[in-house]
């Protein structure tokens, strides 16, 4: 996504989308968060405890005659603070397990839906979309947002608890002191809010820049043989230096704010020793209360410390609202809606482009008045230089994007009324670029298909020559990296694909343009079996693959300057006929 997408997105809430991902386990995670919030009674009345205890010892410190009595009754005390605490600490582990387990539940459905929805993106959004940053998405954003479920949110949950807890037992303790916090919390206050904000412009800066990171790395090692061929290697090297240099001072901004934080929450500690001391001192009718600065001590340890943890907290929940922010961004994007329009069960009988205008912008026109028809059967031919419109053609009959003037017509039916779903069933696709997938053999021609056809993947494998490159195999056997495949052998598949799923009309992209002469004569002498009676649109640059095409049609600047049979158009010694004297020369 853009960064102008970005930043538009940087102040909208995400708690509550996210938190919707919790809705169907709220039961449990209620339960969890009541088990949290007792545990943390628990921890916070702790001082209040001891000081307890310690008043015992302070009345007994010069009476000798009764320190058994006070042993036994300090005892007691003590085992009884164990149990308190013994059941604190089960009730704070069941409620960690509990919001971790549905926790993953729902970064599960989340991560589902984020791919689901990736792959339910128009064409035109992923083609602006860098893949390094939909793979952040999918798979790091997501894991980010982990840390709002599990590690952040219910823990400063757990601290404001703790912290108002230790407020109310002070307050009951002595008022004075209780005002004493309530001076040093305008201070406490502005640190954090302070920390808050430098924070979260920090992070999103960060995402940002570990998207862009991430981007650059996936593509150029996917490019690193252009990369090594053209001798780019130091400029490469210079511009990840510049982009890891950025991240690493993100990082260093985040980590100077954090540690200013840090020290003044120590500062606003000692700070609270000092007072409690002063007015203890001052305020304590039989001389100074030793058992109450004890507790006032051990809770002065405590009371900043949830908001110390707030801060470490703060990080990852900062790193996990800026995850969300960028997953929300990509689920806002409308996705394609593939029922919508007419369910095309029909055979197509007629394909039909009148006049026809498309550009990808606004400003320049890759097709214009683009006009041809294809009748079933028929196998026709699109050719032209590099950047003519042929592949475009594939895009608009595909429904990847709409056309803006004319008319695409199937069986007269305007083709923007055609629901996508059904008119993509009709059309086996044959790319230049094919992908092999992690998997087997018969994985990547059935395309992981639970009930494949025996017969038919059989006919498909030997039909496409994969039997040439692999032999007599068996097709369950898993395609590993160490069977290197050239891009030719790679492109075979995509044949076998298109051959396997035997649909009416096939798709060929320079179907042909890496593989060998040899292997493309047998395996257009195979495929013309194959595909007798189906209708065929190919685009080539090579037209020794075209020669035997009903019609073929010239493509230049968007349009069709030249149309008609091979040998037609070779007496008409138009363009046509100098890029066959050209090719064949």
């Amino acid at each position: 996504m853009s960064k102008e997408a970005d930043k538009s997105l940087k102040d909208e809430p995400v708690l509550w989308p996210l938190l919707n991902y919790l809705r169907p386990f709220w039961l449990p995670i209620l339960f969890s968060l009541i088990l949290l919030i007792f545990a943390k009674i628990i921890e916070a009345s702790l001082p209040a405890f001891m000081g307890h205890l310690s008043e015992l010892l302070f009345k007994d410190s010069f009476e000798i005659t009764v320190r058994k009595e006070t042993f036994y009754k300090i005892a007691k005390g003590a085992l009884l603070l164990a149990l308190v605490l013994l059941i604190g600490f089960l009730a704070e582990s069941f409620s960690t397990y509990l919001r971790s387990v549905y926790a993953e539940r729902g970064l599960y459905r989340l991560r589902k839906d984020v791919y689901r929805h990736i792959l339910l993106l128009p064409l035109q959004v992923l083609d602006k979309s860098k893949l390094g940053s939909l793979i952040t998405r999918t798979i790091h954003d997501v894991d980010q947002v982990n840390q709002l479920f599990s590690d952040s949110f219910v823990p400063i949950l757990s601290n404001l608890v703790i912290f108002i807890v230790i407020f109310a037992a002070i307050s009951f303790l002595s008022v004075y002191l209780a005002f004493g916090i309530l001076f040093l919390l305008p201070f406490v206050f502005f640190l954090t809010n302070n920390f808050r904000l430098n924070q979260k412009k920090i992070y999103d800066y960060i995402r940002t820049l570990v998207s862009d990171l991430n981007a650059f790395t996936q593509e150029h090692l996917a490019g690193v043989t252009v990369i090594k061929s053209f001798g780019l290697i130091e400029r490469e090297n210079k511009e990840f230096t510049i982009l890891n240099q950025n991240l690493k001072n993100g990082y260093l901004r985040a980590i100077n704010n954090f540690s200013f934080f840090i020290a003044g929450i120590d500062f606003m500690t000692s700070s609270f020793y000092i007072l409690a001391f002063v007015l203890i001192a001052f305020t304590s009718k039989n001389g100074f209360n030793a058992s109450l600065y004890f507790t006032m001590s051990l809770y002065a340890a405590m009371v900043f410390r949830p908001l110390a943890d707030l801060a470490e907290r703060y990080n990852s929940l900062e790193a996990s609202f800026a995850g969300g922010r960028r997953v929300f961004q990509i689920l806002k994007e409308n996705r394609e809606d593939l029922h919508l329009g007419i369910d095309l069960k029909e055979t197509i009988e007629t394909i039909e482009f009148k006049d026809v205008y498309f550009a990808y912008n606004e400003e320049n026109w890759v097709l214009q008045g683009v006009s041809f028809r294809v009748k079933k059967g028929e196998k026709i031919a699109f050719v032209g230089e590099t950047g003519a419109g042929k592949s475009t053609i594939f895009t608009l009959l595909l429904r990847f994007y709409d056309y803006q003037k004319g008319s695409i017509l199937i069986n007269g039916i305007e083709l923007k009324n055609i629901s996508k779903e059904s008119i993509r069933k009709h059309f086996s696709v044959v790319l230049q670029d094919p992908v092999v997938f992690s998997g087997s053999l018969k994985d990547n021609i059935t395309l992981f298909e639970e009930k494949p056809d025996s017969k038919q993947l059989e006919e498909a494998f030997k039909s496409s020559r994969l039997e040439n490159v692999f032999g007599p195999i068996d097709l369950n056997e898993t395609l590993t990296k160490s069977k290197s495949l050239s891009t030719g052998e790679t492109q075979l598949f995509a044949f076998a694909r298109a051959l396997y799923n035997n649909r009416e009309i096939l798709l060929f992209d320079e179907a042909t343009a890496h593989i060998d002469p040899k292997t493309e004569e047998d395996l257009e002498n195979a495929i013309q079996k194959t595909i007798e009676g189906k209708t065929a649109i190919t685009i080539a640059h090579r037209l020794s693959t075209v020669k035997q095409a009903d019609l073929i049609y010239v493509m230049k600047n968007g349009s069709i300057i030249e149309e008609g049979s091979h040998d037609s158009l070779i007496r008409l010694k138009g363009v046509y006929e100098k890029l066959y004297r050209l090719q064949f020369s």
